[in-house]
């Protein structure tokens, strides 16, 4: 048997609980982004397939720009990653495919002293919520953005309790407990 599966979810969402529009995160937040890197770095990321795919496309993108051309063998640079999907045939260069999120457990030695964190999508959200003890949230400033996919957050207050929180110019981020 591996790690207890105990994952923290980690999210960012506009005030209404959006966090994606056509398969995109519809904002671009440096500071968030730098904090997901920190917080993450060194630990364990578990996506879904979408999330995987929008990664990868950015991740491309930007090894172009900077003249990279090499195989990518970490999908986030300093973690391993796990995409859970159920096509065998999906080619996926820098994570590990899982059927379930439950299968990380499995991988993971007991020992292992690092963090599962949930990074996305809605769906793996859903399903974390039942294993998490702990949210890590980053709400955006501002209007909503019309997302199309959307974190639960009419649940935060009935089984949720914020334990810590800062807040920047631009954004609130938030640290949940389940009570």
């Amino acid at each position: 048997m591996g790690k207890p599966f105990r994952p923290i979810i980690i999210v960012a969402v506009d005030t209404v609980g959006g966090f994606g529009k056509n398969r995109r995160i519809p904002w671009h937040l440096p500071e968030d982004l730098q904090r997901f890197k920190k917080i993450t770095e060194g630990h364990i990321c578990v996506m879904g397939r979408h999330t995987y795919n929008d990664i990868l496309d950015a991740r491309l993108i930007r090894d172009k720009e900077r003249g990279e051309d090499k195989p990518i063998t970490e999908i986030l640079r300093g973690r391993q990653s796990f995409v859970v999907t159920s096509n065998k045939d999906m080619v996926a260069p820098g994570v590990t495919k899982i059927k379930n999120m439950g299968e990380v457990q499995n991988l993971i030695a007991a020992d292992d002293p690092r963090q599962i964190f949930v990074i996305g999508g809605e769906r793996m959200f859903i399903q974390a919520l039942s294993w998490s003890d702990q949210i890590m949230m980053t709400v955006v400033k501002g209007k909503p953005f019309d997302c199309d996919v959307f974190f639960p957050v009419e649940i935060l207050n009935k089984k949720w309790k914020i334990v810590s929180g800062e807040e920047t110019d631009k954004a609130y981020f938030i640290v949940y407990n389940r009570k």
